[in-house]
């Protein structure tokens, strides 16, 4: 799905990729696409691409959205950090992984590899798209259980650039998801990393103006070329805090007694009512000569400004 304020520039919002019904009933199958952080667009554009020769569709709908609680969000620390993760197939050579995940917990131990470093540095691990798992979703994958739901703001992927060298590149993009349960999931950002032959590994990262709740996070890495090595996955805290909406301070124009943004005679009528006790009038805008009381004088002085020969202070 792509979005657009001009219907000329599109930016994508997320994609979908369908699983075939397990049942014969093909009447309504929704496919829909729930984002966490609202975009603002005028125009909506639905790309659909298929491998069969027709696609039917009954209906496309857009949903507008709150904004959400007022507040700003700081990051906080890195919730990933020495969590449980799994990963989808790694490359097999003889048996064995060829670039290895050694113990299960390279990916959020916290060790980035050198500046200097090479593919082959034990802070990598290795994803080829030539397995079976690559084949059948179209990216590779490494999810992190944080243990518990907690607001998340930003992620971070560490990658392997153009530096490593033997073919190696940065993916071509990397999408984040969440989810509570580990089967349900939301996508809540996407990026496309900008190689370098600087360094080592670079930071691919999505970060969220309101933070989102979950308990597993998913980094999906989509290949450029054969090989994607990652170093870490990171997940920061997003700390809500409460921020009091501005105090707006109403102008007062002083002599506009009946407050519609210039001095009649409809305000000196009023004032006069006002000092006779028959009409409420605020102090601050009828107390013309400031002497702390509505009185003659103050509709005397309105009258002389309504006809220019006087000037409020």
């Amino acid at each position: 799905m792509f979005t657009s304020a001009d219907g000329k520039n599109y930016t994508s919002a997320g994609y979908l990729t369908l699983e075939t019904p397990t049942t014969n009933d093909y009447t309504m199958y929704w496919a829909e696409l729930k984002l966490s952080n609202p975009v603002n667009a005028q125009y909506v554009r639905f790309d659909i691409s298929h491998t069969l020769g027709w696609v039917m569709l009954n209906e496309v709908q857009v949903y507008g959205a709150d904004k959400g609680a007022s507040g700003t969000v700081e990051i906080g620390e890195n919730l990933a950090k020495g969590k449980k993760y799994t990963t989808s197939e790694l490359y097999p050579e003889s048996g064995s992984a060829t670039y290895p995940d050694e113990g299960g917990v390279t990916m959020t131990d916290g060790i980035l590899p050198p500046d200097d470093a090479k593919y082959d540095h034990q802070a990598y691990i290795g994803f080829n798209k030539n397995v079976q798992d690559y084949t059948d979703n179209g990216y590779f994958s490494i999810t992190v259980d944080l243990g518990n739901i907690y607001n998340l703001a930003k992620f971070t992927a560490y990658v392997g650039s153009e530096y490593n060298g033997a073919g190696i590149v940065a993916p071509e993009s990397v999408w984040v998801y969440v989810s509570d349960d580990n089967a349900k999931w939301e996508l809540v950002g996407a990026t496309a990393p900008e190689d370098t032959t600087s360094v080592s590994a670079i930071p691919a990262t999505v970060e969220l103006q309101n933070a989102v709740s979950a308990r597993y996070v998913q980094y999906r890495f989509v290949c450029k070329k054969s090989w994607t090595m990652v170093a870490e996955v990171m997940a920061f805290e997003g700390i809500v805090k409460d921020t009091e909406p501005p105090v707006v301070t109403p102008t007062v124009k002083k002599g506009d007694v009946n407050n519609n943004g210039e001095i009649d005679s409809i305000d000196y009528s009023l004032l006069k009512r006002a000092y006779f006790g028959i009409f409420g009038a605020d102090l601050s805008v009828g107390d013309i000569n400031n002497n702390g009381e509505i009185d003659a004088v103050d509709y005397a002085l309105l009258k002389r400004a309504y006809f220019g020969i006087y000037v409020i202070q």
